[in-house]
C-alpha cells in the first residue's frame, strides 16, 4: 500500500480508479500536488514501476473479493485487463513478458468474477487466456493456478470431465510450486475426484491422499506468500475436508470439521462464511436432515445477498427446489421460498 494519502490519490488518478478503493477521501485527491502526480506519471511509464502499481491493484481486488464481493472488484479488474492488453501490444519482448505475467494473473481473477455472476462464456474465455499465457511463459506456478481456476469454471458448467482433466494437468506443476498454491491445487483435486460419480473405496483412498497432502502443508505452518492470493489455513482445510467426508457419508466427522472451520474463520471473510453455510446445507441434506439443511441455507442467503453472488444464490435456489420435493409444507422451507422470491434459476432436477 502506498506510504501517504497524496501518493495513493495520485496512483488512483493514474489508474483512473475510485479514490475510496485505495482508502483515500475524495477531498485528498483534490489536494494532490502537481509535483507528486508528475513524478508518479513518469514512474508509471516505466514497466517495472507500472508492474508494482498493478501488483498492488491486484492485491486490493483480491482483498475486495474475500472481504466484500467479487462483483465490487469487477470494474477495476476489467480496467486493468484492458490496460495491460493494450500495453502488451506496444512493447518489446522482455517488457511483454513482464506485462503478460501480470495480465495472466488478472485474467485468472477476471474469470473467477465472471463465474460468480454466472457468465460462464466470459469465465471460460478469461480462464483459457490465462492458461495460454501461463503456458507461453512456461511458469509452473502460473500454469498450476490458471488450470486450477479454469477447472472450477468447468465444474460450475457441470463439465466434470474437463474439470478433472484440468486439475490433473495442474498437479505436476503444483508440485513445482510454493506451498499455498500447491496445497490449494491438491484440495481442488480431491474435490474434483468426488465429481466422477465413483464413491468406491479406491476413489476415497485417492481423495484422502490428496487431502492429507494439503493437511501436511497447513500443519507445517509459516506459509510463504506466493503471489497467487489464494488462502490456505486451518479454516480452508477443514471446509474442504468436511465436504469430502460428507461425500463419503462420514457425517459425524464432517460436522466436526465444519465446527473447526467456523472456529478458525476470520470475521472479515464473508465469502468463506457463505461457503461454509452452503456446504453445511449440502451435507445436512445428504444426511436427510432437512431442517438443519434449510437453516444453513437461510443463513447463507443473508450473506449471499450482501455479496451479490448470482452463482451462490443459484445454489440456494437448487437446494430449495430439493426441499420442496421432500416436504413442501415445512415451515423453514416456506420461509426460504419467501425470501428467495420467484425462482429465477432453472432447477437441476
Amino acid at each position: 500500500m502506498p506510504e501517504s494519502l497524496p501518493r495513493r490519490a495520485a496512483i488512483a488518478k493514474i489508474l483512473n480508479i475510485p479514490l475510496l478503493l485505495l482508502g483515500v477521501s475524495p477531498l485528498v485527491g483534490q489536494n494532490t500536488s502537481a509535483g507528486t502526480l508528475e513524478l508518479l506519471e513518469s514512474l508509471a511509464h516505466t514497466t517495472s514501476n507500472a508492474m508494482i502499481i498493478y501488483e498492488r491493484m491486484l492485491a486490493l481486488c483480491w482483498e475486495t473479493c474475500y472481504t466484500s464481493s467479487f462483483q465490487r472488484a469487477a470494474a477495476d479488474v476489467a480496467f486493468c485487463v484492458e490496460e495491460l492488453e493494450q500495453a502488451a501490444d506496444n512493447v518489446q519482448s522482455l517488457q511483454r513478458q513482464q506485462i503478460n505475467y501480470m495480465l495472466c494473473r488478472f485474467y485468472q481473477l477476471a474469470g473467477i468474477i465472471a463465474r460468480d455472476r454466472m457468465d460462464f462464456t466470459q469465465a471460460l474465455y478469461n480462464g483459457t487466456k490465462a492458461v495460454d499465457l501461463a503456458l507461453e511463459l512456461d511458469n509452473a506456478e502460473l500454469i498450476a493456478a490458471a488450470l486450477e481456476h479454469r477447472s472450477g469454471t468447468y465444474a460450475r458448467r457441470r463439465r466434470y470431465d474437463l474439470a478433472l482433466t484440468d486439475i490433473q494437468r495442474a498437479l505436476p506443476y503444483a508440485d513445482r510450486s510454493r506451498d499455498i498454491l500447491r496445497g490449494n491445487v491438491y484440495l481442488v483435486a480431491a474435490e474434483k475426484y468426488t465429481r466422477t460419480g465413483l464413491h468406491d473405496s479406491q476413489t476415497e483412498k485417492t481423495v484422502m491422499a490428496f487431502l492429507d497432502t494439503a493437511g501436511r502443508i497447513v500443519r507445517k505452518g509459516k506459509l510463504e506468500n506466493d503471489g497467487s492470493f489464494l488462502k490456505l489455513n486451518v479454516a480452508s482445510l477443514h471446509i474442504e475436508q468436511a465436504k469430502l467426508l460428507a461425500c463419503f457419508q462420514h457425517f459425524d466427522a464432517a460436522h466436526n470439521s465444519f465446527a473447526i472451520a467456523h472456529k478458525h474463520l476470520g470475521p472479515d471473510l464473508l465469502s468463506w462464511k457463505a461457503n461454509i453455510y452452503l456446504e453445511e446445507a449440502e451435507a445436512f441434506l445428504q444426511e436427510g436432515e432437512l431442517d438443519g439443511s434449510c437453516e444453513r441455507a437461510l443463513k447463507a442467503l443473508r450473506i449471499v445477498r450482501t455479496l451479490q453472488s448470482r452463482s451462490r444464490e443459484e445454489r440456494i435456489q437448487q437446494l430449495h427446489h430439493q426441499y420442496k420435493s421432500k416436504d413442501p409444507n415445512n415451515a423453514l422451507v416456506c420461509a426460504l421460498g419467501q425470501r428467495l422470491g420467484p425462482c429465477r434459476v432453472k432447477p437441476l432436477i
